[in-house]
C-alpha cells in the first residue's frame, strides 16, 4: 500500500509540473533490448532438488535473462523527466533426466511503471541521467505466478542527441521479489542488475511536431 501511495504521488507531482511547462516539453517513444543478470535462490534450488530426485548429479542454474521494452519519455523543465517502462524478459534453464528426457524451465516476468529521471548535459551530443521508479511485475515459473511491486534505480546514457532521433545506453538495478504460498518454490525473485540500450524517435519538442 506504501508503494501505491507513493507511485500515486509521484505521478501526480510529474503531471502537474508538466501541465505548467508546456513549453519545454519534448515527447520520445522508443524501443530496446539488453541482458539482465540475478539468481532467483529459491527456482535454482528447486531445480536443483528436481535433478537429484531423478539421479541427475548435474545442475544448471538460472543466472542470466534475456528483455525487450517500450520506453516513453516525457521531458519539462528542461531537465526533468518522466518515463513511462513496458517490459517482457525471459529467462531459462533446461536439463537431461536418467532417461534422457529433456525437462525445461522458464521464468519470465512482464513489467510496467514509470521512473523519475534528472538530466546533466556532458556536450551537445552526450548526457547522462539519473533516476529512479517503481514498476508493477508479473512473474512466472512454470505454474507458480504472482503479481508484485518492485523499484529500479536507472543510469542512461545519450549518445545520439539530434531532431529526429537518440541513441541511448542504460545499466539499472531491479527489485522485484515476492513470497508466494506453494511447499515447493516460496519465493519469485527476479531481481538484478540489467544492461540495456534504446533507440527513441523524437515526436516533438516545445511547440514543435517532427511527425
Amino acid at each position: 500500500m506504501l508503494r501505491f501511495n507513493l507511485f500515486n504521488a509521484f505521478l501526480l507531482l510529474s503531471l502537474n509540473i508538466i501541465s505548467a511547462q508546456k513549453d519545454t516539453t519534448r515527447l520520445k517513444i522508443g524501443i530496446g533490448s539488453g541482458i539482465g543478470f540475478f539468481y532467483p535462490r529459491a527456482i535454482n534450488n528447486y531445480i536443483n532438488h528436481q535433478h537429484h530426485k531423478d539421479q541427475n548429479n548435474s545442475s544448471n542454474y538460472i543466472v542470466t535473462n534475456y528483455f525487450i521494452n517500450n520506453t516513453n519519455s516525457y521531458t519539462f523543465l528542461s531537465n526533468l523527466e518522466i518515463r513511462n517502462i513496458n517490459e517482457a524478459a525471459i529467462s531459462g534453464t533446461s536439463q537431461y533426466d536418467k532417461n534422457n528426457n529433456i525437462n525445461q524451465y522458464y521464468f519470465w516476468r512482464l513489467s510496467t511503471g514509470g521512473c523519475l529521471n534528472y538530466k546533466i548535459q556532458i556536450s551537445d551530443i552526450f548526457s547522462f541521467r539519473p533516476g529512479i521508479g517503481i514498476l508493477a511485475h508479473y512473474l512466472r515459473f512454470n505454474n507458480y505466478h504472482h503479481f508484485t511491486m518492485g523499484e529500479r534505480i536507472q543510469l542512461n546514457f545519450d549518445f545520439i542527441n539530434n531532431e529526429i532521433i537518440t541513441f541511448e545506453s542504460y545499466v539499472a538495478t531491479d527489485f522485484a521479489s515476492t513470497n508466494i504460498n506453494n511447499p515447493n518454490i516460496k519465493e519469485l525473485n527476479y531481481s538484478g542488475f540489467l544492461i540495456g540500450a534504446i533507440i527513441y524517435l523524437n515526436i516533438f519538442k516545445g511547440n514543435t511536431a517532427y511527425f
